[in-house]
This record gives C-alpha cells, sequence and structure tokens, in this order.
C-alpha cells in the first residue's frame, strides 16, 4: 500500500480545498487529489435574477477577489446591452481593480505563502508550524517577520485606496452598467496617489527583496512544479490602448489566440449529474453528491481538452514581461514582478 497524506482543509486558499498525495517507496508523490468541498451554486443563484444582479451576488464568490467577478459581470451586461463605456469610467474601474490586485498579491506572498520557508514567532497563529527544511538565516528570518506584519498594514492601505472608488471593500459598490457610480473629484485622486506612495515604497523596497532572498535560499525549487507548459490570459485592465495585460495563449511556446467557444468544462469526477464536456456558455450545474466516482465540486475545465495554467506567471510570459521557466519560483517571482508592473501602471492611469 502507498504511504498517503491527507491536508484537509487546505486553510492558505479561498475555497475550502483537500488535498490527498499518494507517495512511494522513495516518498515520491506518484497521484494528487485535490478536492473542493464547498457547493457554491452560483450558477442556479442567479437564474431568473435582474443581469444587474450579478455585479454584487458574483463577488460572493470571493472575499479576496471580489473585484474581477464585478468587472466580468459588469461587462457581460454591457455586452449584452451593445453599450460602451467611456474611457474615464473604465478607466476608474481599472484603478479598483487593480488596487485589489495589489493588495492580493501582498496577501499571497507573505500570508499565504512565505510560512511555509520560514520559523515564525514562536506564539499564535504562527505556532505550532513547520520546522522543515528551513535554510534563511536568523536575520533575514527577523526581516521577512517584520515585513510580513508590515505586509498586513500595507493591505490594508491598498484596500483603503480602492475603497475611495469602490466604496467599500471586499464587495465594492460603485461598478454599475454605464460606468462608476462614485463622482471623480481632484481631492479623491491626491488621496489615492497618498495611498499609492506607500504601497509602492512597500513592493519596490519590502517585497521583491523579500523575494530575492527567498528563491536565493531555495533555488532548487526552480526546478520543481512544472505544470502542463500551457498559459492563457482573458487579458486584464483595459486603458486607452488595449489591456495592460493583453488577452493570448502560449501552446507549448507557441504564441495562439483565445477563442472562448473552444473552452468545455468537464464533470466527470465532479458531483454532478449534467452533462460532461459543455462550454460554459451552455453549461448546467446539477449536483449530485454522492455520485459514483466523484470526488470534488469543480468542474474540470479544458482549452480544446489541453490543461492550461493562468495567474501571474501566464499574464507575464504571454506579455514577454517575464521569461524564466514554469516552477514554484517561477510563480512567486512572476507574481512580484507583475505586483510592481500593476504599481507603475497606476501611477500613470491615476495621473
Amino acid at each position: 500500500m502507498p504511504n498517503t497524506i491527507t491536508i484537509d482543509p487546505v486553510t492558505r486558499v479561498e475555497g475550502h480545498l483537500k488535498v490527498k498525495v499518494e507517495l512511494d517507496s522513495s516518498n515520491k508523490v506518484t497521484t494528487a487529489y485535490m478536492t473542493g468541498n464547498l457547493f457554491r451554486d452560483m450558477e442556479n443563484i442567479l437564474k431568473d435574477r435582474h443581469p444587474w444582479d450579478a455585479i454584487h451576488i458574483t463577488q460572493r464568490i470571493c472575499g479576496v477577489c471580489p473585484v474581477s467577478h464585478a468587472i466580468a459581470s459588469v461587462k457581460a451586461n454591457e455586452q449584452a446591452m451593445g453599450f460602451t463605456p467611456s474611457s474615464q469610467a473604465t478607466l476608474q474601474r481599472t484603478v479598483i481593480q487593480a488596487g485589489n490586485y495589489l493588495q492580493d498579491h501582498i496577501l499571497h506572498f507573505y500570508h499565504l505563502s512565505l510560512m511555509d520557508y520560514i520559523i515564525g514567532p514562536q506564539l499564535n497563529p504562527w505556532s505550532p508550524g513547520y520546522d522543515v527544511d528551513m535554510r534563511i538565516n536568523s536575520s533575514n528570518t527577523q526581516r521577512l517577520i517584520n515585513n510580513y506584519l508590515e505586509g498586513l498594514k500595507v493591505r490594508r492601505q491598498a484596500q483603503e485606496m480602492v475603497a475611495i472608488l469602490a466604496g467599500r471593500v471586499p464587495h465594492v459598490m460603485s461598478i454599475a452598467p454605464g460606468g462608476v457610480t462614485m463622482p471623480l473629484e481632484a481631492g479623491l485622486i491626491t488621496q489615492m496617489k497618498s495611498y499609492l506612495a506607500t504601497v509602492k515604497d512597500f513592493i519596490n523596497n519590502k517585497y521583491l527583496p523579500d523575494v530575492e532572498i527567498l528563491t536565493s535560499a531555495y533555488s532548487d525549487y526552480f526546478t520543481i512544479g512544472q505544470g502542463p507548459g500551457n498559459f492563457l490570459s482573458y487579458g486584464v485592465f483595459d486603458q486607452a490602448d488595449g489591456m495592460l495585460f493583453k488577452s493570448g495563449r502560449l501552446a507549448q511556446g507557441v504564441s495562439e489566440s483565445v477563442d472562448p467557444e473552444k473552452i468545455s468544462e468537464y464533470v466527470q469526477y465532479s458531483y454532478y449529474s449534467s452533462p460532461s464536456g459543455l462550454n460554459p456558455a451552455k453549461g448546467q450545474t446539477t449536483p449530485a453528491y454522492g455520485k459514483s466516482g466523484a470526488y470534488t465540486w469543480l468542474k474540470a475545465p479544458r482549452y480544446e481538452e489541453q490543461v492550461y495554467e493562468l495567474g501571474p506567471l501566464a499574464r507575464m510570459n504571454i506579455n514577454g514581461y517575464y521569461n524564466g521557466k514554469v516552477s514554484v519560483m517561477d510563480r512567486i517571482k512572476a507574481r512580484a514582478l507583475e505586483t510592481q508592473k500593476i504599481a507603475e501602471a497606476l501611477t500613470g492611469w491615476m495621473n
């Protein structure tokens, strides 16, 4: 019988996950299962509702990244109505979304990932923690812990910057079909610039150097976590001359376009009795908990039946801003560099 490790729940991600891995006699992972333990049912909740409700209901999918759901929903409403918002309205939405990305990326590094690599203070909530393969010296460990704590404050300031235009965070209120309901004044822009200066200083002088400390100590982690090797991005951050990160695909290194019609969602191993392999636009969500052979509430999306990686590493590669490999540390490094790029773009957008 293989050795089995089960982590249930995985507490440092949004989504109520369970992970089970099987190892051979040399402790190499041979099989891995990731289970989504939460049935969200957003597709059915939205049925027969006013289309504008989607902007607020879909944000409740997640408390960390609600703005992206609001942006997608408002774009769907406007596309259905054949309406194009003004460039100023689009820019205000972009500022809201970009500010949310900044706090999210800082969260990911310091408060979700970092504690796998350092021994935190010997008190709650850091203790008990991991104590295996800790390579960072005591002075750098103390620096990282200090910046972990400062990162909590900086994240809050990024959120406060977003709330100036968004009304509140999380679950923003001002994004609506046609634009943004918050009237813009020079004083508000000045306030946002003040917040942004603080956040940018932390990114440039704390976050990026801290990532270098981590990637240097764990340089061998640039060789693990390879993934499928395919990247996909839908594009993000609308601006006057297109998107900051364009839509596209890298299929085994070859640049391609994205056609949403070629996406399918498979539910063979999911707790649904609805047909497998449907395009999301025609998708069905019929729960069937206990279905034979199923183990998760997650659907499995595929592009032309192939697995693709999304996220910062995908966006940075597709847009030519990162030319590293595909690994655990490449994902961490690409996310940090994307954070810096977004912060710089925010300065221009606010101006």
